[in-house]
């Protein structure tokens, strides 16, 4: 897939990016991999990310900022490792978060 920086005015494939981080300015960063950085909005930033991965997507239509749930996705690792928490894990976990 192809993303369009209305910045630099020029595409970028997909397939050749290696990272993409924010630009600390609503904006995000796409790192080649020759090196080449290139900066993308908020609307190719999304349609990126549903090409990268669109079951994820699916699920977390606003990017997932408001859709994570650290306890479920606590409960979802530990489902998934076969962890379990401690009755004295527990009992100082409550106490950490009283003070």
């Amino acid at each position: 897939m192809w993303v369009y920086s209305e910045k630099q005015k020029t595409w970028v494939n997909l397939e050749q990016v290696q990272r993409i981080a924010s630009d600390g300015q609503g904006g995000y960063l796409l790192i080649s991999q020759d090196g080449k950085k290139t900066s993308i909005d908020q609307t190719w930033y999304d349609k990126a990310m549903r090409w990268v991965d669109p079951d994820w997507w699916e699920k977390h239509p606003n990017g997932g900022k408001d859709s994570l749930n650290f306890e479920d996705a606590l409960k979802a690792i530990m489902k998934a490792t076969g962890a379990k928490m401690d009755k004295k894990d527990k009992d100082n976990n409550k106490k950490e978060g009283e003070d």
